[in-house]
């Protein structure tokens, strides 16, 4: 209960950090929307009275304020799963790379909030530590292929090749090079094995050899 109470909070002061100095929220404009009018007053050669380069910069470090309040939840063992499962949706909404290592790092927490009676979780899916790495997209590959490196349960190596997967487009070629790439550079020895039995999961029809994941 108390992670939610966090996250409704933070989710309040996203709202708030959107808006433009000195503006009460709810009732003008945002600094997103203010970016907008000033790009259509330049674009139609109206004279704008904002700087668009600062309300760009402005956006940006809101941005940056709103990941890092909800990295701080998300990282808190006090947050309840669904309160994390919630902060990863949103990670996953605006392709917050800065958040790729930890939701890595919890890839295999399910939304307890979806029905296992069912095939279809809630609003957040089955996995949102999966989908939002899914939708961060490449900046994602590293942190996902550390999980093959160094993990072994079947839960996290299912759901971490289901990520790097989606986000090569299947493609198995571009895969393996990425996944080559790794294993040069890993010093260690149980974690090179672990690299090599992942690349030869691509090629080798041996059930055994395949990731699975529990719904």
């Amino acid at each position: 209960m108390i992670g939610r109470i966090a996250l409704l909070f933070v989710m309040v002061g996203m709202v708030s950090v959107l808006a433009g100095p000195g503006e009460s929220v709810g009732t003008n404009t945002s600094i997103d929307d203010q970016i907008v009018s000033a790009v259509v007053s330049q674009s139609t050669n109206e004279i704008y009275g904002g700087e668009i380069e600062g309300l760009i910069r402005n956006a940006s470090l809101h941005r940056t304020e709103v990941i890092q309040s909800l990295l701080r939840i998300f990282n808190d063992p006090q947050s309840t799963h669904y309160v994390k499962c919630c902060a990863a949706k949103y990670f996953g909404e605006i392709r917050a790379f800065e958040a790729a290592d930890s939701l890595a790092a919890q890839i295999s927490m399910r939304n307890p909030g979806a029905d296992p009676g069912t095939s279809r979780g809630d609003f957040l899916g089955f996995y949102p530590m999966a989908d939002a790495l899914e939708k961060i997209g490449t900046p994602a590959i590293p942190a996902v292929i550390r999980n093959l490196a160094e993990i072994d349960d079947q839960q996290v190596w299912g759901l971490s090749w289901q990520v790097l997967a989606t986000v090569d487009g299947g493609d198995t070629e571009v895969m393996k090079v990425q996944l080559q790439k790794a294993l040069d550079a890993q010093p260690d020895a149980t974690r090179k094995a672990r690299l090599q039995l992942r690349i030869k999961s691509l090629t080798d029809p041996d059930p055994k050899f395949k990731p699975t994941i529990r719904l």
